[in-house]
């Protein structure tokens, strides 16, 4: 029922406010799907009159300090569609928004998303070939120099100084995030005698946020980003989102570990297998870890079902920091 009413609410042109790019016309739109998120609501249109394909995203917020679906589209527009304006990285164009309804619409990417590819891979090389190029399209961001347009990122001692006090709950009761922990603070000093790179940073880099099409172009999508910070933030977040559904991809569940991620992505981003890159994005490996469980134990889930399954994820990758790095 749910999802009918909103088809029938995504076709009119009222809910959006925004006519199509390639017309003009206000007749409303035929519907190729669409749903509703956390903080907006998305759709991939047809509009009536030319059959003109677009993608439409409004925010659920009328808040204009909450307004992130601007912030969205005004960084697309600067941006006008990456490489095909000089930058090393592909993204949608962006093409009308409603100051009113907070909703614009950009161009509509056919393809795969590479989450999609990523859960169907049925052997080792199509895996590898998904994360070889996730890790393509984020040096080609990383290396964009679009750094004057965002702000500068908190740094390590701050985020984890809020993160212990976040997880004050799971410290009294769990020995291995403890654990976690100490690696964290004890790699600070390896960390800060690194040179890294602050560099724009996606937001929200994970596989279900690019997407392939039949040639093999990737785009990025839920693109806005506002901070520079370490590259290996973006890389970790990748890494954890995989991690949290490795149940679903069959290849992670059969032959391919953490270190072999880290292998995979680090060689296509880096063209190395360099030690001293894997101890920042372990560090943010864990920090983006300890945030999605954070998060899940606010929601309607068992706790205990929660903390089960992020501890095993946690021992995982625990055994890989204490196999694959001197962190004592």
């Amino acid at each position: 029922m749910r999802t009918t009413l909103l088809r029938w609410s995504c076709k009119n042109y009222s809910f959006w406010n925004l006519p199509c790019y390639a017309c003009g016309s206000c007749l409303g739109w035929r519907i190729l799907s669409c749903s509703k998120r956390s903080n907006s609501f998305i759709a991939n249109v047809i509009c009536l009159k030319c059959n003109a394909k677009q993608f439409l995203k409004k925010n659920r917020s009328l808040k204009t300090e909450s307004n992130a679906v601007l912030s969205e589209y005004q960084m697309l527009r600067k941006l006008d569609g990456g490489i095909r304006v000089g930058y090393p990285f592909l993204l949608p164009r962006a093409y009308n928004y409603s100051a009113e309804d907070y909703s614009f619409s950009r161009e509509f990417v056919e393809g795969e998303s590479i989450d999609e590819r990523l859960l169907h891979s049925e052997n080792r090389q199509s895996f590898e070939d998904c994360l070889s190029a996730s890790a393509t399209w984020l040096r080609g961001l990383h290396e964009a120099p679009i750094a004057h347009l965002c702000s500068q990122g908190s740094d390590y001692l701050t985020m984890l100084r809020q993160l212990e006090l976040d997880l004050g709950f799971l410290i009294n009761s769990a020995p291995t995030v403890v654990l976690a922990l100490g690696f964290m603070q004890s790699t600070l000093n390896k960390i800060n005698k690194l040179t890294e790179r602050h560099v724009p940073l996606h937001g929200d880099f994970k596989a279900s946020n690019l997407i392939i099409t039949s040639d093999g172009r990737v785009y990025g999508i839920d693109f806005s980003p506002r901070f520079n910070n370490p590259s290996a933030m973006d890389i970790a977040q990748f890494v954890v989102d995989l991690l949290l559904k490795r149940h679903q991809i069959k290849v992670l569940t059969r032959d391919i570990g953490i270190a072999d991620i880290f292998d995979i992505f680090l060689k296509a981003y880096y063209g190395n297998l360099s030690q001293k890159n894997k101890y920042p994005i372990t560090w943010w490996l864990l920090y983006f870890l300890f945030s999605h469980w954070k998060n899940e134990l606010r929601s309607y889930k068992p706790k205990f079902l929660v903390n089960r399954y992020y501890m095993s994820i946690l021992a995982d990758i625990m055994a890989f920091c204490s196999n694959n790095l001197d962190y004592q």
